[in-house]
């Protein structure tokens, strides 16, 4: 006895074989998913990263995505990839969409697009194809630095590379962007974060904690516990480190 049958579409083949004198029922179907899974095609994106001088440098490249809500449930593709001495990145199985191409070179003193150019450059592959020959230029500024001394060892760890939560280093530029300081380096009671900044651009140096007390180099305390101060480095122009004291109230 065999018959077919259907499963939502699919067809359903059951045969009724004899094995060893009993009746084993055998069953072998194909499940039409089109209807319900789906994959998405893939591309690459690849190009060269130099400085506006034409140097090619090795930095950071981070593809992300911008056609992607964030939102619970959602997985924005988000990539990060070490372009080579020679400047060139190549990023392979990106979803089709829309990405922005951000670069972070603490070394070279780069300014990220993503963070500091007037135009949002976006890379649109909603048709799937690939690119190729993507020619990113970078602009160079100034690493503005901020040492924090934290003698009694205060301050928890830093958090994805930023302050953290007990201490927030920031600049806020003039159309009110806020941008985070990134950790250079820390031990246990000292710790240095930097931001490449741009040349002639006045911006509000930003340090505060909701905690923690704060002082200046000569112990004297911040009201408030902040410390708000423009800062604006003109071109071949230099600024030393700015110190923040960390104590307890």
């Amino acid at each position: 006895m065999s018959g077919i049958f259907r499963i939502e579409g699919a067809p359903l083949a059951i045969a009724f074989l004899p094995t060893w004198g009993r009746w084993v029922r055998a069953i072998a179907f194909s499940l039409q998913l089109s209807c319900c899974v789906s994959y998405a095609a893939t591309t690459t994106i690849s190009g060269t990263v130099t400085t506006t001088a034409g140097k090619p440098i090795r930095a950071a490249v981070t593809v992300h995505d911008v056609s992607t809500a964030r939102v619970q449930g959602q997985t924005p593709f988000d990539r990060q990839y070490a372009s080579k001495s020679d400047g060139t990145f190549l990023f392979s199985n990106v979803p089709a969409g829309k990405y922005q191409i951000c670069v972070e070179a603490p070394h070279e003193n780069v300014l990220d697009p993503c963070l500091w150019s007037p135009t949002v450059n976006v890379v649109d592959i909603s048709n799937g194809a690939p690119v190729s020959g993507l020619a990113i230029q970078v602009a160079t500024g100034y690493m503005l630095q901020v040492h924090v001394n934290d003698p009694s060892a205060l301050l928890p760890a830093a958090v994805g590379g930023t302050a953290g939560p007990a201490l927030s280093v920031m600049a806020i530029t003039q159309t009110n962007q806020y941008h985070n300081f990134h950790l250079l380096g820390a031990s246990a009671t000292e710790r240095d974060h930097y931001l490449p900044v741009p040349f002639d651009q006045t911006l509000t140096l930003a340090i505060s904690s909701s905690s923690l007390k704060l002082s200046n180099a000569q112990n004297q305390r911040y009201s408030g516990d902040v410390l708000q101060v423009p800062v604006r480095i003109p071109s071949g122009g230099s600024l030393g480190p700015v110190v923040v004291n960390v104590g307890s109230r």
